[in-house]
C-alpha cells in the first residue's frame, strides 16, 4: 500500500474510533510526517480547547491491522484527556501520571478490539 493510502486508512480508523468513543465535539487534525521519536504515531491534546493533533510517523510502513490498532491507541489518548487534565491538578508526579495513562490506553485498546471481534 502506498504511503498516502496508508495515511488515509489511518485517518479513517481514527474517525471510526472517535465516533465509537463519542468524542465528536473535539477538533481533530491529522498529519503524516517523519517524527523524531521512535513511535509509530503521536498525539497532542488541548483539553480546554478540545483540540487534538495526531501524527502518523512516515518512518514506518505499517500493515493495515497495525494502522487500525495504532489509530485506536491514539484516539484513546484523546478519550482519556479529561481524566489526565483532572489528575494533573492533584499531587502526583508526571512520571506516575504518564505511566498510568499509557496502561489505561493499552488496556482499553485490548478491550475494544476484543469487543469488535465478537461483533
Amino acid at each position: 500500500m502506498v504511503p498516502h493510502k496508508r495515511f488515509m486508512l489511518f485517518k479513517k480508523w481514527c474517525e471510526h474510533y472517535r465516533k465509537l468513543l463519542g468524542i465528536m465535539n473535539w477538533d481533530f487534525k491529522y498529519k503524516h510526517e517523519l517524527l523524531d521519536e521512535d513511535n509509530q504515531a503521536s498525539v497532542n491534546t488541548n483539553y480546554v480547547g478540545k483540540m487534538a493533533t495526531i501524527w502518523l510517523n512516515k518512518k514506518y510502513s505499517l500493515r493495515q491491522s497495525d494502522l487500525r490498532n495504532t489509530a485506536l491507541h491514539e484516539i484513546i489518548h484523546v478519550f482519556l484527556a479529561e481524566s489526565i487534565c483532572i489528575s494533573s491538578s492533584r499531587f502526583i508526579t508526571q512520571e506516575e501520571l504518564d505511566s498510568q495513562h499509557e496502561k489505561d490506553v493499552i488496556h482499553l485498546t485490548r478491550v475494544i478490539r476484543e469487543l469488535e471481534r465478537r461483533t
